[in-house]
């Protein structure tokens, strides 16, 4: 219905294509993942914040709220001391590789053949992180760990039995071929 009144009211025409596109593979380390089974949710359903709490005052406040999501699951995420900690309860690390991609400068594909959902923790700079630039132009680089989003990010799946290796595979991406900028009249 979306796609309808895009074409109708502004003229949009568009295509897919899937063009060898540089993106990070998420793969298991090489001495196995770590990540843990993850837990039950009995009301996958019910979306949105489950509990908020708050503490401390100055550079030592914290807030903490726990959500639960339809891709991610719940998880719990924890604001403390300039960092954002997220405490994965039951997600799928495609859903995972799907999310981490924000952080990095490349999409992000599950190449780790797990399945099911899993207990993921993740860290990162508190607010915006701009995308991690890699370290080499050649085709293993990864985020470098000066860039704190970065090292974040190479830190957190490293614990995890987890890595990121630059990998050049067919990507779909959608192409506006052309779109108007007012849309026609109801």
């Amino acid at each position: 219905m979306f796609q309808s009144l895009l074409a109708d009211r502004f003229k949009l025409q568009y295509h897919l294509e899937t063009p060898p596109t540089q993106v990070y593979a998420l793969l298991a380390a090489p001495g196995g993942s770590k990540v843990q089974p993850g837990l039950a949710d009995s009301d996958a359903e019910n979306y949105g914040p489950i509990t908020t709490t708050q503490s401390g005052a100055g550079e030592t406040r914290s807030a903490s709220v726990r959500v639960r999501t339809q891709e991610l699951g719940i998880y719990r995420l924890t604001v403390a001391n300039g960092f954002s900690h997220y405490e994965y309860e039951n997600v799928t690390i495609e859903a995972f590789a799907n999310w981490i991609r924000y952080f990095l400068d490349r999409p992000v594909i599950d190449m780790t053949e797990l399945k099911g959902s899993y207990q993921v923790t993740f860290d990162v700079p508190a607010g915006h992180c701009v995308a991690a630039q890699p370290t080499q132009a050649d085709d293993q680089a990864v985020p470098a760990a000066t860039d704190p989003c970065g090292a974040s990010v190479m830190s957190s799946l490293k614990k995890q039995g987890l890595r990121l290796e630059k990998r050049r595979v067919p990507y779909e991406k959608l192409v506006v071929d052309h779109i108007e900028k007012t849309p026609t009249e109801n």
